[in-house]
């Protein structure tokens, strides 16, 4: 019988599973999943999951209107329309309000 673990979404840069202190994968991208078959014993098992962050969230940018960026240009900080923005007839993107990246584990 094969043990998969289900991480669930994960928003992080990194994710890294430990099973009894092991190392058993860095996981960067979907799908989430993990046979952790060769690294459970009978009995109680401990999993320990490192996320790691970016800076996104220090450094921005954090008032497009646009919310959460993908594409991310110098003048993405200023409001300014540019080359990540397209074909965009706005005058200003800039949005008061602030955005951020998830950062943590969702089921």
């Amino acid at each position: 019988m094969r043990i998969i673990l289900d991480i669930g979404k994960i928003d992080a840069v990194l994710a890294k599973l430990f099973i009894n202190g092991n190392p058993v994968k860095s996981i960067l991208w979907a799908p989430f999943e993990v046979d952790i078959t060769e690294y459970v014993v009978n009995g109680r098992n401990e999993i320990t999951l490192q996320l790691y962050g970016s800076n996104r969230n220090l450094f921005g940018p954090h008032h497009h209107i646009d919310g959460e960026l993908y594409r991310v240009g110098p003048m993405s900080f200023s409001g300014k329309r540019s080359w990540v923005d397209g074909d965009r007839n706005e005058t200003s993107l800039w949005s008061d309000t602030y955005c951020f990246v998830k950062f943590g584990l969702q089921s």
